[in-house]
């Protein structure tokens, strides 16, 4: 979650307590959950500040009674401030 939310601002920090899983669909050995979350940011100039929630779906597969999540995380990139 952290990955995905810096694409969107690097200074971004989820925050884990958060999390909400509001659907989940399963159909036989795969299925979806369906989950909210929100990130923040704080810019530290006149105490500017950003928050958003994001709603995502992530599927899954049941395997050996382990519910295993397919994700595709994008590659973190290092970014430099001048």
């Amino acid at each position: 979650m952290s990955r995905v939310c810096q694409l969107y601002d690097l200074r971004a920090l989820v925050s884990t307590d958060s999390l909400k899983v509001s659907d989940v669909k399963l159909d036989q050995d795969k299925g979806e959950v369906t989950v909210d979350y929100t990130w923040s940011t704080h810019y530290g100039c006149d105490g500017y500040s950003r928050e958003k929630t994001m709603h995502e779906r992530w599927p899954f597969k049941v395997a050996d009674n382990n519910i295993v999540f397919e994700m595709h995380m994008p590659e973190l990139h290092v970014h430099h401030e001048l």
